[in-house]
Order: C-alpha cells, then structure tokens, then sequence
C-alpha cells in the first residue's frame, strides 16, 4: 500500500494534508496533482477533507482529491457550522414568525434572514467589494444594507444597489421545521430567487 504511493503519492498527500497515498489503482488519478489541489481546498474550508484522505477504499481517495463528493462538498462546508449532510454550516437562526415582510434580521456576524411576498430567504451579509460587514438600514417594512466601509448599498434581497461593490450577496439555503425554527446552510449556495416557506 505504501509502496504505490510513488510522485503522484506525494502530491496528492501533500495537497490533502494527510495520507492520501493509499491505493495503487487510483492513485495517481485520483490523489495526483489535480486531485492533491481539490484535497487541499476540502482541508482548508473545513477540515473534513483530512478525515476522510486517510480512508483505504477507492472512496477515500476519490474523497482524499476532492472528487467523491463527501470531502470536497459535506467535509469542507461542515467546519463552518459543523452542520449535517443534508444542511452544511447550519446556523440556527431563530422563528420564522420573528421575520416580518420587508424587514431583514442579522445571524451573527455574516449572514442576513428576509421575507418578501414569495417567502423567507437567507443570504451572505458581508460586502461583495472587500468583504467588511454591512449594516440593517431603513423603514422595518423596507430594509436594505449598507456598507459603511466604503459605502456599497444592497438591496433587501441583495443585489447591488450604490458601489463600489458589482456583485450582489451570495444567496444560502433556508430550512424552516414545523415549529418554525429556521436554520441557515450556509454550505449550500442557491439562487437569489430561492424562497422557502414559513
């Protein structure tokens, strides 16, 4: 087993940032120069990547470069929030009922929770110019955010609306439970236009 971990061996440890060199099949395809470098983005977001490179079936290598799915997308997102498989980087992000149409609530310190006429979103409150924190501003029926780094202004489901910044805030998947608590996944990106019940 350690003796097929030849150069592509080395790489794919060094870019998994654990033993990654634990098959011979697919070894250099899976934990090679391409699959070291998706190894290394698994290990850096959130840690999940380095358990599972040590694995010595061909799901660990392929989850080792990042291509198996498990390291790359629930390993690396779960260090955010340590959030299961089917909600990456959970944030609780308290009632529903708490989120009245128009306004927009602060979870934390980096994300925002809203409600239009279509439904309960949640979204990145950090600004898209140089990542500072923005501010809730305007009427309870109609907020918006603000920049106060340098002045960027995002609309209530943010898109851009004064720059600096050009590109709107990064739109999470929002889960609501039947009693109404809501939980931010701030490891599943979704569209600007996904909206959930509640």
């Amino acid at each position: 087993m350690n003796g097929a971990a030849g150069a592509g061996g080395d790489v794919g440890a060094a870019g998994a940032g654990a033993n990654a060199g634990t098959t011979g099949g697919h070894l250099n395809n899976d934990a090679g120069p391409g699959g070291g470098a998706g190894g290394s983005s698994s290990a850096g977001s959130g840690g999940g990547g380095v358990a599972d490179a040590g694995m010595t079936d061909a799901h660990g290598v392929a989850d080792a470069g990042g291509t198996g799915g498990h390291g790359g997308t629930d390993g690396g997102s779960g260090g955010v929030g340590g959030g299961s498989g089917s909600c990456p980087g959970s944030i609780a992000a308290g009632k529903a009922s708490g989120v009245s149409v128009g306004s927009l609530v602060l979870v934390g310190s980096s994300v925002v929770v809203g409600r239009d006429a279509a439904g309960l979103y949640a979204m990145s409150s950090i600004c898209t110019h140089q990542g500072c924190g923005t501010n809730v501003v305007g009427a309870p029926s109609q907020q918006s955010l603000y920049c106060p780094c340098h002045g960027s202004a995002f609309s209530g489901s943010g898109a851009v609306t004064r720059g600096p910044a050009r590109r709107a805030l990064q739109h999470y998947q929002l889960e609501a439970s039947t009693n109404g608590d809501l939980t931010v996944c701030v490891g599943s990106p979704v569209a600007s236009t996904a909206r959930t019940a509640g």
